[in-house]
């Protein structure tokens, strides 16, 4: 072998090696670029996100402010309406209590008046019983009397005449049928 063609061959040889340590140098800075990329959007991304979650944390307590304040607004909607409806029922119901209760002091006053003739219809009643029972006492006596005298035979038409004068009906104050009141 020559020496051109061994130092050809070792020039190549070292070539190759220095390419193929370029090579390996390349690759090398490659995947180091690579993984400085990787690192810097994974710290990009928990930036991103850290300030994602802090907007949507800030939101959220905006919403919760909101919703709390238009919750208040309609609690005290609701307690104003519901003042003014207990107001409008306490009105009705007391002027429909007062209401009932004059009705029924009308009526009591109505059941008083009507016991209170009831009582004096029982008076007189009871008063037009004790006089029949008077007169059918009379008429009794009368007829016993007049028996006794047409027994003994003595004028019997004195006696029945004066009977029958005071056994003639009296009208009475609540007696509608008697030909007096009309």
């Amino acid at each position: 072998m020559e020496l051109v063609t061994l130092i050809g061959i070792t020039v190549a040889i070292a070539l190759v090696i220095i390419l193929v340590g370029a090579l390996v140098n390349y690759m090398s800075s490659l995947v180091k670029s690579a993984y400085q990329i990787k690192v810097e959007l994974r710290n990009d991304m928990e930036t991103a996100l850290k300030d994602m979650q802090s907007d949507i944390d800030k939101r959220a307590k905006w919403l919760k402010r909101d919703m709390v304040e238009e919750t208040n607004k309609v609690r005290e909607g609701m307690e104003t309406a519901n003042a003014k409806k207990i107001e409008e029922i306490k009105v009705t119901l007391t002027a429909i209590a007062s209401e009932a209760r004059e009705a029924g002091r009308a009526d009591m006053t109505a059941l008083a008046e009507g016991v209170a003739a009831l009582v004096v219809r029982v008076e007189i009643l009871e008063q037009e019983g004790k006089a029949r029972k008077d007169m059918a006492r009379r008429v009794r006596d009368k007829k016993e009397a007049v028996g006794e005298s047409q027994s003994r035979g003595s004028d019997s038409t004195v006696g029945i005449d004066m009977g029958l004068a005071t056994l003639e009906p009296q009208p009475t104050v609540g007696d509608k049928a008697s030909p007096d009141h009309k």
